[in-house]
């Protein structure tokens, strides 16, 4: 009798591993620039996202908010208390995710930003936001992101899950 595991048993074996601990390497993706650093001290976080230019911010956050669940919506008030200069980069980016979900990441930043900066005023971001909605295929999604949307339109304060 052998020690040595089976074939079939070792594809197993990294088809588990793979799919519980690490997928984005499985999936040969690899974290961006400074993620690591963002995600070895949780209390600090949103405090260690901050020290990045806006462009890396928004790479941290999104491949975040791909791989955390349930996502870290503390990293979603950081992005936000950017204010309105990182809205041009958010909102290209937000133009350019195919994936949904990441789509109302992105939106629902947007939704906290408008606590403190007046987005209803900014009719290209608004018309934006409207044609990445329409373009939803997924009903949650879309519903999720059209109540971000009218948040910021009817100045309500997002609703934090949990709270």
């Amino acid at each position: 009798m052998s020690n040595i595991l089976p074939t079939s048993m070792i594809v197993r074996i990294v088809i588990v591993l793979c799919s519980m601990s690490i997928p984005a390497a499985c999936l040969g993706e690899t974290a961006p620039p400074g993620y690591e650093e963002v995600y070895k001290s949780p209390p600090e976080r949103a405090r260690q996202l901050m020290k990045y230019p806006y462009e890396q911010q928004l790479e941290i956050f999104s491949y975040s908010m791909a791989r955390l669940h349930p996502p870290d919506l503390e990293l979603s008030a950081a992005l936000a208390s950017n204010g309105k200069p990182i809205l041009p980069i958010l909102l290209d980016r937000l133009k350019k995710e195919k994936k949904e979900y990441l789509q109302h990441q992105l939106i629902y930043v947007l939704e906290i930003m408008d606590r403190t900066n007046d987005l209803d005023t900014e009719t290209a971001a608004i018309a934006t936001v409207r044609e990445v909605i329409a373009n939803m295929m997924e009903p949650f999604w879309r519903e999720m992101s059209e109540k971000s949307l009218n948040a910021i339109l009817q100045k309500q304060l997002p609703v934090l899950p949990g709270r």
